[in-house]
């Protein structure tokens, strides 16, 4: 007999918690909205690239990995949504840790790909060996906590002006309020969880403020160094549709940028970011205005 049978099922709905337009209103929730698109486009347009899949044997392999990243962001803006702000910092932390994965292993991959074309090292041997291969079969850590600082130090020296900019290293400032939050090492720690306190002095405001800060600037180090890294990952299909059409591409056509990448360089690294988005325009890899 199933007991389930004639159980009524319902999607749980969010509802607003009555803290206020304020909290509501706050920049975070477009922010949140407009980076999990962004991730959503790059997951999609990085599956039209083939970068990784014979070191790695998985087909969309960074797609997968944008598509959870963006996954976590969804995540928090349902937890800042119903006021669970001690558990978006232990999200957050878990953000930095996969945008660090993510250009982490793009570094390696990159290094075993070269292997294939300028060695005589056989194909086999180079799998065998590979990191990246053993990773994405579940049998080996890319990321240890040991190794964080070395880490950033690498993802940093992928470009130094650009490293001087966004001074990774400076995220072990935030890491620790997100770490703190994690292991409830202080009694507000708990109350952030508390929802119906977020009222008193403002309090669910003023944290969902730190929050942004922490996350922002976690995206603008991903959308920086991604750029430098696939830079074609961020074209529009302009180009690609002209040819799938059997029409002539615009001159130049292959460096216009989607129009999700604008939109989120706009508003969230020209206005937080202005060195680091002038730095990005004057490198000239696509046509980010």
């Amino acid at each position: 007999m199933n007991i389930f049978t004639n159980m009524e099922y319902k999607i749980p709905q969010l509802e607003p918690r009555g803290f206020g337009n304020e909290y509501y209103n706050h920049k975070i929730f477009n922010f949140l909205d407009d980076v999990n698109l962004f991730y959503s486009f790059l997951s999609d347009r990085s599956a039209d690239y083939f970068d990784g899949v014979l070191i790695s044997g998985r087909y969309a392999f960074n797609g997968q990995v944008y598509n959870s990243i963006g996954g976590t962001i969804e995540s928090i803006k349902v937890l800042s949504y119903c006021g669970r702000l001690n558990d978006v910092f232990a999200l957050t932390r878990k953000l930095e840790d996969a945008i660090l994965i993510d250009l982490y292993k793009t570094i390696l991959l990159k290094k075993e790909e070269i292997k294939i074309v300028e060695t005589d090292i056989p194909i086999k041997d180079i799998l065998k060996d590979s990191v990246i291969r053993t990773w994405t079969r579940d049998t080996y850590k890319l990321f240890k906590y040991g190794d964080l600082e070395k880490i950033k130090t690498q993802i940093e020296s992928e470009d130094n002006i650009l490293g001087n900019l966004l001074k990774l290293k400076e995220e072990d400032n935030f890491r620790t309020e997100c770490n703190n939050n994690v292991h409830y090492n202080s009694w507000n720690n708990f109350r952030l969880n508390v929802h119906e306190l977020h009222n008193i002095n403002k309090q669910g405001v003023k944290t969902l403020e730190i929050i942004y800060k922490i996350v922002s600037k976690i995206f603008a180090i991903h959308f920086s160094y991604t750029y430098i890294q696939h830079p074609e990952y961020y074209s529009s299909l302009d180009y690609v549709n002209d040819l799938d059409n059997g029409s002539e591409p615009i001159d130049g056509s292959q460096y216009w940028v989607a129009s999700i990448v604008q939109e989120v360089f706009d508003k969230y690294i020209k206005t937080e970011y202005k060195d680091v988005a002038d730095y990005l325009v004057k490198m000239n890899l696509m046509e980010l205005k």
